[in-house]
Formats: structure tokens, sequence, C-alpha cells
């Protein structure tokens, strides 16, 4: 709506104003981590399911800093390396020649290592029962290459940070450690919500839509997120066009997520594919 797009103006503007005056730490603006992405569930260990599940980053649009000491900067969830490609695009068409640099991401947990570093004033450390994101893959410390040579000085860093929120990593901060080392913090969500909840999603299949793809692709995406089955996330689909249509709803008795649930083409509705959820 066009209020929506004034919003979303007003936060890239404002963003963009606090980038230019080099204030940016943290964004969404003054925000922590933890309110934002969520805590690590647990700690990711080598071998484990979790881990098997993390991707090695190939792009050659991004230079990884070595894997030693238990850092595996080029290991990470899906949806950190999914951002990070994009990330790579946006500075790349800016300027070919620049590529971004990982200089930490997945960190392998060593015994007793709770995640916390005493001489750091960083709030994405973590706590004890909140440890750092990067033993889960979920997040990564960037700056950028210019053929070789590290660029992370504080007026690229803000191009780079923009750059970042414009990629949809979920949470920034513009971050300089003890040493006068600067760089980019970016984290991501969870790949799954563990939460068991009750999605209703409601659609408008009247003829005034053209796309009604890209409702049924909303729901795809959104429902991925969530473990769906009678005993987890419980999902209710109704279509509306003049009378309300309900195509199976939270009770409906099923051994898992609806796979395969028809929407009949004719009347009402207009769908003429199958939705799958799960």
């Amino acid at each position: 709506t066009e209020r929506e797009t004034e919003t979303e103006i007003g936060i890239v503007a404002r963003f963009q104003l606090y980038a230019c005056f080099g204030i940016l730490q943290s964004f969404p603006l003054d925000t922590l981590e933890s309110e934002v992405v969520g805590p690590l569930q647990a700690f990711v260990m080598p071998g484990s399911p979790a881990y098997n599940q993390l991707v090695v980053n190939n792009n050659t649009g991004i230079v990884f800093a070595p894997s030693q000491n238990g850092e595996e900067p080029n290991r990470m969830t899906p949806r950190l390396s999914r951002k990070l490609n994009l990330l790579v695009s946006s500075v790349q068409s800016w300027e070919s020649n620049l590529k971004v640099k990982v200089l930490a991401a997945y960190k392998v947990p060593a015994v007793g290592d709770d995640g916390l570093n005493p001489n750091s004033t960083a709030p994405f450390w973590g706590s004890r029962t909140r440890p750092m994101l990067r033993y889960g893959g979920r997040a990564a410390h960037l700056v950028m290459d210019y053929r070789g040579i590290e660029v992370s000085d504080m007026c690229n860093l803000i191009i780079l940070a923009r750059k970042a929120f414009e990629s949809g990593f979920d949470w920034i901060y513009n971050y300089e450690d003890n040493t006068g080392r600067r760089y980019i913090y970016v984290s991501t969500v969870d790949e799954q919500c563990h939460a068991d909840v009750d999605l209703a999603f409601l659609l408008d299949s009247s003829s005034s839509i053209t796309d009604f793809g890209a409702q049924k692709n909303f729901v795809l995406d959104l429902s991925r997120y969530f473990n769906i089955g009678p005993q987890a996330t419980r999902v209710s689909v109704s279509t509306f066009a003049g009378p309300l249509i309900s195509h199976f709803s939270v009770m409906t008795n099923v051994s898992n997520c609806p796979l395969g649930s028809y929407w009949a083409d004719g009347g009402v509705v207009r769908a003429e594919s199958f939705l799958f959820l799960g």
C-alpha cells in the first residue's frame, strides 16, 4: 500500500542519513541481536545432523579467511549463504573489482567454550544462556576486498552495511574491536521456527488478482519456516472472492502437512495447481 511504501522509504532514508554521518551502529536501529534474530538453540558440532545441514559457500566473489583453529569461514546456514550471495552481487554491481571478505563465520565449539569473550564489549558475543550465533553458522564478520587488499575503512564499511541491509540480513552491526580493527557483523534468524503455532492464511482469489501464484508462493515460503504437523504447527488456508471458502483448517486431521491439497479450477477459486505445504 501507499502507506507501507512511505514507511519503507522512510526507513531507508533514515538508514542512509545515519550512515552518512557514520553513527550507524546496529540495524534495525537501536536493537539487540537477541531481540531480532533470536538465540542459538544449541551448539552445532561437527558430524551432527545440524552440522550436515550447514552449507559451504563457494562463491568466487567472496574471499574467505583461512580455516584454522576451529574457524570455518566458508561454512554457514543456507540462509546466511543466500544473503551473502546477494550481498556479493550488490557490491560487484557497484564496483566490479570489489569482493566481500568473510573474516569469520561458523566456529567449532571447543570443549569448555561457552561463547563468551571477556575482552570484548560487542553485544553479539552472547551469554552463558545465549551462546554466540557463529557456533550455529548464523553470523559472519565482513569487510571488503580490493584485488587482495582488505578494505575496512569507515566509509567503505558504511557502504557495505547499507548493502547488507538491502540484501536482507536480519541484523547488522558496525563494529570496531579492541585492536582498532573494523568490520561489519551480520546475523540471520534460525532456519526454522521452533515454536508450535496455528497459521491462518486468507487469500484473495477475486478476478482483480492477476497473479494468484504469488500468494501461493508466499504461503509456501512462510510455511517452510515452521515444522508443520498435527502435533506441531498447524495451517489453515481460505480464499475469498465474495463467499469465503475454507480449503483446509488447523483442526483438519492429517498425518502430516496437507501435501497435494487440490484447489479446484473454476467457480470462485481460480488456482489451477496444487498447493504444497511442508
